[in-house]
């Protein structure tokens, strides 16, 4: 932005935008637009360039009359700009080339022809005559007040050496290691840890993994992994890979200082922020540890197991997706290759307007992010996309985030009527299974309701899978600004580690089976009974 360099001016490039955004209530048109010709308030000139009028240059600065920080005098940046309002033809002129009006101080020309009134010559002044006193007078008062002071101040000054020796006497006989009783602080107490949890639903309800077994056997997976770690220490502090590697005499094991909690429990932290959305001061408090350490394991962790379980939301072959297909999809769909869907996921307010346009989602009147996911027929998710902004469509999140291009030929994708892609598969030889539109008609036709019902009753696998990843309390929450770039993190550790579930159709299937036969064991005892 170009602004006037004036004391107390505010003329600026910016006053000019805001000018040509009014309109002109003669020419019928914004300001600064054909057919409107009317002058603007002011026009911005650019100082004199060293090259052309040096003297020019030095005559505007010296008028500015300005300056910098350092109290030196002040110089012109390429943006500066002196408005026509300081020059008395309103614009650099051969009568007036440098500007002289309203410059923020009274500017004060010199004349020639008057001359400063001459001071008068002193005076002749008399010598003064100075007279010894020589008196035999006793000490003042001062003089006797000062010994006396004198002498407390050194009594002072013994009685603190005698102090601080007495204080030295007593931190070595009560800490004879060494240490000063400055550096004795209170130590926090660990609450909780691993070993803390001792059955496989205690190990569910904190981690989201079934059974305690499997959340050991993941651990020593990623275990190797996680002693290679690089923590986070902030965006100014991000280790820099250097060409020549550090040289130890012992290469230790792990840089930096020795860790409070071991691997396990920082593994087990992450999980519970994740899962049960426990705040960090919480979460330190638990596992004794501080606000700050307990910031950088969730943020190191986070991207860690991103790197990690990114692996494990996989595109399946048609081959193993028809080997593994259940029975319900293999009468109406057997060449089902995914069911996709949207989820949003809640967000605090952004302070900036155009995040919160972009983040505000008419559909649950709320900021949000929103995801695109697609599952297998088994209920696994097989795609996750990037989280977008609330505002965005479903059929702009699915062309952009890269699901077309995991297509293959005559493949079915099944949807819900808001993913009007039939256009986008048929470039690809696919086709898509979504419900039939109503069109306006008052009734559905049979057929139309038969296909409705065909679909919904497959479909329905795709909302109890995000229902699963709802499961994370920290995605059914609200998100915190702060977490929002680790979003995309976040959704997809809580979708791998939903992957490591039983399968979402043979679960669900058996629970239907077994309601299904309590109800009619009820019946027929309510039938037997009467």
């Amino acid at each position: 932005m170009k602004i006037c360099a004036v004391k107390h001016c505010e003329n600026s490039t910016y006053h000019l935008e805001k000018w040509r955004g009014n309109y002109c209530d003669i020419h019928g048109t914004h300001f600064g637009e054909r057919p409107c010709d009317c002058p603007p308030p002011f026009i911005l000139f650019p100082f004199p360039t060293e090259k052309r009028n040096p003297e020019g240059r030095k005559r505007w600065n010296k008028l500015v009359n300005r300056q910098d920080e350092k109290g030196r005098n002040w110089q012109n940046k390429p943006y500066d700009r002196i408005c026509s309002k300081h020059f008395p033809d309103g614009k650099p002129s051969v009568s007036y080339p440098d500007p002289v009006l309203h410059m923020g101080y009274d500017i004060r020309r010199k004349d020639s022809s008057r001359t400063a009134p001459k001071r008068p010559p002193p005076k002749e002044r008399l010598p003064v005559k100075r007279f010894k006193l020589e008196l035999d007078l006793p000490p003042s008062g001062c003089v006797t007040k000062q010994s006396e002071i004198n002498s407390l101040r050194h009594r002072v000054n013994t009685l603190e050496e005698k102090l601080i020796s007495a204080k030295l006497n007593t931190a070595s006989t009560s800490n004879p290691a060494g240490e000063s009783k400055s550096e004795v602080k209170p130590k926090r107490q660990t609450l909780f840890s691993a070993k803390s949890l001792m059955n496989d639903s205690e190990v569910s309800h904190c981690t989201g993994f079934r059974s305690k077994e499997a959340f050991d056997d993941f651990f020593t997976y990623i275990e190797p992994f996680a002693k290679e770690m690089q923590y986070w220490k902030g965006t100014g502090n991000t280790p820099k890979k250097t060409a020549t590697p550090r040289k130890y005499k012992q290469t230790p094991t792990k840089a930096g200082p020795k860790r409070k909690l071991g691997l396990k429990e920082e593994f087990l932290m992450v999980l519970m922020r994740l899962r049960l959305d426990h705040r960090i001061t919480y979460l330190a408090i638990l596992f004794g540890v501080g606000s700050g350490t307990c910031s950088q394991i969730i943020n190191t962790w986070l991207r860690f197991l991103s790197t990690i379980l990114r692996g494990f939301i996989l595109w399946p072959s048609r081959a193993t997706i028809t080997k593994h297909m259940p029975d319900q999809f293999k009468k109406s769909c057997e060449n089902l290759r995914c069911i996709i869907d949207c989820t949003e996921i809640f967000i605090e307010r952004p302070r900036s307007l155009d995040l919160q346009a972009e983040t505000w989602s008419d559909y649950k009147k709320h900021n949000t992010l929103k995801v695109l996911v697609g599952i297998t027929p088994n209920g696994q998710f097989s795609f996750v996309s990037r989280s977008y902004g609330g505002r965005a469509s479903d059929v702009h999140i699915v062309r952009e985030s890269g699901f077309l291009d995991l297509i293959e030929p005559y493949d079915t994708i099944m949807a819900d009527r808001g993913f009007p892609i039939q256009d986008d598969l048929m470039l690809r030889f696919s086709s898509l299974e979504i419900p039939p539109a109503a069109k306006g008609n008052r009734q559905m036709t049979r057929s139309n309701v038969k296909q409705t019902k065909k679909v919904a009753n497959l479909r329905i696998h795709v909302e109890r899978a995000i229902n699963r990843l709802k499961d994370f309390k920290i995605l059914s929450g609200t998100l915190p600004i702060s977490l929002i770039p680790q979003a995309d993190d976040i959704i997809t550790i809580c979708a791998a580690l939903t992957n490591l579930l039983p399968d979402l159709i043979s679960y669900f299937a058996r629970r239907t089976r077994y309601v299904t036969k309590n109800v009619s064991f009820f019946l027929n005892f309510l039938f037997l009974k009467t």
